[in-house]
């Protein structure tokens, strides 16, 4: 089975599209591809995730030329487990992989090149659901969100809570009436509540306010939940999940059981 998963706004697995093939090859992923393609065309930072098979890179780059491709960190870790059988390197690869900002990633980059004479570090750089569970899947969360009367996801607002705990002790100095200079005892950021981007790089890829985002705004009478992402919200979701998902038809000597 070749299927194409993403993620809904409450950080959820979201199933896109789904093929029965004889084998995964080349031609197989190439089909799977081009239908996909037909499916969602090619949106703008569009990416994709895989494990480590040249069929499913090879299809991607002949359909989503334009788009990134980068391998499962949790299929990295498990390869790193395999080779390596150190949780040390392992627990660092993990921070590597959750972090934003490029100098705390270069730091835990430099803590990886220091095992095993940068072995590790070059292997990461070498390396360049069943319908019926989908079914319940959809009408659990469709059930589930049509009785909130919140505005955005329990993930949205989870992270929006962490993220505000974190400003609490953030030096504001403002720059013009949409830019602000944040500080702290660590770090030291700018973020732009017109373009939604921060220097922490955390707001402008997960679309949702991050701590520095959030005391600007504050700070500017503007709501924090107004600058996250629609992707959030619950009418994307209920949009997302509306179409149910019907059960596969069974055959019996070849008649539908739902006919007898």
């Amino acid at each position: 089975m070749l299927v194409a998963i993403s993620m809904d706004g409450n950080n959820q697995l979201y199933p896109l599209v789904y093929a029965i093939v004889d084998n995964e090859t080349d031609r197989s992923w190439k089909w799977f591809m081009s239908n996909l393609k037909c499916s969602i065309g090619e949106p703008d930072n569009l990416v994709f995730v895989s494990n480590w098979m040249v069929s499913i890179s090879n299809a991607i780059r002949a359909f989503f030329p334009t788009t990134f491709h980068g391998l499962c960190t949790c299929y990295i870790k498990q390869n790193m487990v395999t080779n390596f059988k150190d949780s040390t390197v392992v627990g660092i690869f993990r921070d590597a992989a959750r972090i934003f900002r490029m100098t705390e990633f270069q730091t835990k980059w430099d803590e990886l090149r220091s095992f095993r004479d940068n072995a590790i570090t070059k292997y990461l750089e070498d390396i360049g659901l069943q319908r019926g569970m989908l079914q319940l899947w959809f009408y659990e969360r469709r059930n589930y969100w049509a009785s909130r009367m919140t505005l955005h996801f329990d993930y949205c607002e989870t992270r929006l809570a962490s993220e505000t705990d974190k400003g609490r002790q953030y030096r504001i100095e403002p720059i013009d009436c949409y830019r602000v200079h944040m500080r702290d005892n660590r770090l030291d950021d700018i973020v732009n509540l017109h373009t939604k981007e921060c220097t922490c790089k955390e707001f402008d890829a997960l679309g949702i306010s991050c701590s520095n985002a959030i005391v600007a705004a504050k700070e500017q009478n503007i709501p924090i939940h107004s600058l996250c992402n629609q992707f959030y919200t619950v009418d994307s979701l209920m949009i997302a999940y509306a179409k149910p998902i019907n059960p596969l038809a069974t055959y019996l000597n070849g008649r539908d059981l739902l006919d007898m």
